[in-house]
């Protein structure tokens, strides 16, 4: 992977990683309809004229805007309609963790979909991942520290 592309994705997980975290806040203190309608309304907000300025609405084929329409169904909606619900209910680190499981599937459906090549390298990354989600969501014994520095400055 060359150092743009390691910064991008990088800097994106960043961004992943906070909005969690502001989310968890966020839900907490308004319903979860108002929540993801104005989270997806901003989005659309700053999308739109992103796109006309890039020029970057261009459709070529229906059916390719139907596999987006599919995708975004899947992801925007259903994944993150779960994933907000997940996050209401368990701690934020929790959710993320496991929701961080998302490279093993996006292995296993490109291999089982897309006819990808079937590393076993990369499905050994993906295995790690979920075990170190394990590792993360599994309750510690007695931990006798704090288990954020905000509740270790109260």
């Amino acid at each position: 992977m060359n150092t743009e592309a390691l910064l991008l994705v990088l800097s994106a997980a960043l961004c992943w990683g906070a909005a969690q975290t502001i989310a968890k806040l966020g839900l907490a203190r308004m319903d979860l309809v108002s929540y993801a309608s104005i989270r997806a309304g901003f989005a659309l907000l700053l999308i739109v004229p992103y796109g006309l300025l890039v020029h970057g609405f261009r459709f070529t084929d229906w059916g390719l805007v139907g596999m987006a329409a599919f995708a975004g169904l899947i992801d925007s909606f259903f994944g993150t309609l779960l994933y907000m619900v997940a996050i209401k209910r368990t701690e934020a680190h929790a959710a993320a963790a496991l929701s961080n499981t998302a490279p093993f599937w996006g292995v296993t459906t490109a291999v089982l979909f897309l006819g990808e090549p079937a590393r076993w390298v990369t499905f050994a990354a993906a295995l790690l991942v979920i075990i170190g989600a394990y590792l993360l969501i599994t309750p510690a014994r007695a931990d006798p520290y704090p288990r954020s520095l905000r509740s270790g400055l109260g």
